[in-house]
C-alpha cells in the first residue's frame, strides 16, 4: 500500500466511475478531483517509475477524468498543448476526450481522429495498431487501448463504419477468454456494454431474406444462439447481393467468396509467406530423385500479434516427415532441422502423408522461420496444393502461395 497516493490510479477509478455510472460516494469523490486539480497546479509532485519526463502524459490523463467532472478551463487546456503526432496513442484517446468537452478545442477533433486512423490496420474485419507499445507504467496496455478508443468514439457518427472493426479488434486480442491486464479487461466490460447500448437496443428476430442472382434463402432468426452460414452460387456476371431484414434488429452480415481454382500468385492478406526448397547441406534444391533428403524453410510475417496460427505446407505423395520420434527418424530428423528461440517455436506439430502442418500458440508481430525435413520415396510427378498460413480464429488474416508442380527420378 502506497502512502503517498497515484494520480495515475485515483483518475482511473474516476474514469470508470464515469464510464459505468457507478457513483463514488460524495465525499470520496470531492477528495480525489481535489487532489487531482492540486497534481495539475503543480501543489502536488510525485516521482516516476521511468522518468520524470512524462509529467505532460500523466497531466493530460489526469485532465481527461478531471473533465468528466468539472469543466476544465481552456487555459489548462493551452498549457498540454503538444504536437499530437509525438504522443503515444492512449494519451492521445486523452487528449481527444479533453478537447470534446471544450468549446474552443471541439473543432480539432477531427484532425486528431485522422491521427488516430493511421495507427490502425485495417485488417480484413477488423483493425488492429501499427504501433503496439503499452505504457504499463500508466496502467495502459494495448489491449486497454481499444477499449478506450471504442469509449471515446462509440456515440461520434464519424466513427460509425469504424466500429465494427474495432470491436472484432478487440475480440481478437482476447487470450483464454480475458484481455492482457485488470484496466482492459473493466475497460473492455464497458466498452462493450456502451457499444451494444448505441447499437443493439433490439434484440434480432424474424428471418433474413438473402437473393443473390435468382437464388435466394431465408434464415430464422428465432431460438438462434450460433451465427447462421448460408452459401450461394457465385453468379457468371456481376451481381447485385440483397438482404431484406424482417424483423426487428439489425444482424451483422460478413461477406467471404471461394473459388475452386488453381493458384498462380501468392495471396496476402494481414501475413505473409516465403518458402525455400534446399538440399542437406542448406543450398536451393532444384531436381529430386527418389531417396533424397528434402529441408523446407518457410518464414512468416506477421504484421500484428496474432493467436492460434496454422501452418500448412504440402509434400509429395509417399514421402515421409522426418522428426517424428520414431526409431532413427528422430535423430535424422533432429540433425537436419533448425529450430529458432523457444517462445518462436510451433506449440504443436502434424507430421501427416499428405504434409506438414504447425501451430502457433501465439506470434507476436514481426517474422519467424520454421524448418522441417522429409525424405521422397517415390518417383512420378506430383502437383501440390498452396502452401498456407492463417489466424484459425480470424479467418481473413492468411497468405497463400502456390507450389511448383514437383518431377521426381529414379536416382
Amino acid at each position: 500500500m502506497s502512502l503517498y497516493g497515484s494520480e495515475i490510479l485515483t483518475s482511473y477509478v474516476l474514469i470508470l466511475s464515469s464510464e459505468s455510472d457507478k457513483k463514488i460516494p460524495e465525499e470520496i469523490q470531492n477528495t480525489l478531483l481535489e487532489a487531482l486539480n492540486r497534481y495539475t497546479n503543480g501543489l502536488i509532485y510525485r516521482n516516476s517509475y521511468i522518468s520524470n519526463t512524462d509529467f505532460l502524459l500523466k497531466k493530460i490523463i489526469v485532465l481527461d477524468a478531471l473533465s468528466r467532472f468539472q469543466t476544465v478551463g481552456d487555459d489548462v487546456i493551452r498549457s498540454i498543448q503538444v504536437d499530437p503526432k509525438i504522443l503515444p496513442t492512449d494519451i492521445l484517446i486523452s487528449l481527444r476526450n479533453i478537447y470534446s468537452k471544450s468549446r474552443i478545442y471541439k473543432n480539432q477533433i477531427s484532425q486528431l481522429d485522422i491521427l488516430l486512423k493511421s495507427r490502425f490496420r485495417v485488417q480484413g474485419t477488423s483493425y488492429n495498431f501499427v504501433d503496439e507499445t503499452g505504457l504499463w507504467w500508466l496502467l495502459s496496455s494495448n489491449d486497454s487501448t481499444v477499449m478506450r478508443i471504442i469509449l471515446s468514439v462509440v456515440k461520434d457518427p464519424n466513427w460509425k463504419e469504424d466500429l465494427p472493426r474495432l470491436i472484432r479488434g478487440a475480440i481478437s486480442r482476447q487470450f483464454k477468454g480475458h484481455w492482457d491486464i485488470t484496466p482492459a479487461n473493466a475497460l473492455g466490460i464497458l466498452a462493450f456494454q456502451s457499444y451494444s447500448k448505441q447499437f443493439e437496443k433490439d434484440s434480432v428476430e424474424g428471418t433474413t431474406v438473402v437473393t443473390l442472382e435468382n437464388n435466394s434463402n431465408t434464415l430464422e432468426w428465432k431460438n438462434q444462439k450460433e451465427p447462421n452460414k448460408l452459401t450461394l452460387p457465385m453468379p457468371h456476371n456481376a451481381q447485385n447481393l440483397e438482404f431484406v431484414q424482417n424483423g426487428n434488429g439489425k444482424p451483422y452480415v460478413v461477406i467471404h467468396t471461394k473459388a475452386a481454382l488453381p493458384l498462380k500468385e501468392k495471396l496476402e492478406s494481414g501475413m505473409r509467406l516465403e518458402k525455400e526448397i534446399l538440399n542437406e547441406s542448406g543450398n536451393k534444391k532444384t531436381s529430386f530423385q527418389e531417396g533424397d533428403i528434402v529441408r523446407v524453410r518457410l518464414k512468416i510475417y506477421t504484421e500484428s500479434d496474432l493467436s492460434w496460427i496454422a501452418v500448412r505446407d504440402p509434400i509429395p505423395a509417399g514421402a515421409s516427415i522426418l522428426g517424428s520420434g520414431l526409431g532413427n527418424d528422430s535423430r535424422s530428423g533432429s540433425e537436419l532441422t533448425k529450430e529458432e528461440n523457444w517462445w518462436s517455436s510451433p506449440t504443436f506439430i502434424e507430421r501427416k502423408w499428405e504434409g506438414y502442418t504447425a501451430y502457433f500458440e501465439y506470434l507476436p508481430a514481426g517474422s519467424v522461420t520454421l524448418e522441417y525435413v522429409y525424405r521422397i520415396n517415390q518417383t512420378g510427378k506430383f502437383i501440390l496444393p498452396p502452401t498456407r498460413v492463417e489466424a484459425m480464429y480470424l479467418p481473413d488474416q492468411f497468405a497463400e502461395l502456390p507450389n511448383s508442380d514437383q518431377m521426381i527420378t529414379k536416382e
